[in-house]
């Protein structure tokens, strides 16, 4: 079994910090290594892994509390046509809605073509 086999304690200890500090510097003063150490350490395919691992497990929490929270933000825009607002409050609300639908549907448009390429 070699150094690339397992992370030690103090990897294991470090990939957090790495996942949330994306300035290297910060990152390897804060978990008590040098930057040389960080770099041998991505050498190592199992660190690698873990790491990129790690940071699309925060991705995908965080893209999933949008999610929970867009319906919030839409209903806040939404309130916001209200008519006993100001024009320009209206106005302002109803160019982001028109943006981010035609935003959407721009998108989907392109997943849709994706999948038919297949």
């Amino acid at each position: 079994m070699t150094n690339d086999d397992v992370l030690s304690d103090k990897q294991r200890m470090a990939l957090p910090i790495f996942c949330i500090q994306l300035n290297v510097e910060k990152a390897c003063a804060e978990a008590g290594i040098s930057k040389q150490t960080f770099y041998q350490w991505m050498k190592n395919p199992i660190f690698k892994r873990e790491l990129k691992e790690m940071r699309r497990a925060i991705g995908t929490q965080s893209i999933e509390q949008l999610k929970i929270e867009s319906k919030r933000a839409a209903d806040t825009l939404t309130e916001l046509l209200n008519p006993c607002n100001p024009p320009a409050v209206r106005r302002a609300a109803a160019n982001d809605i028109l943006n981010y639908v035609l935003k959407f549907r721009e998108n989907e448009t392109l997943l849709f073509e994706l999948y038919e390429d297949d």
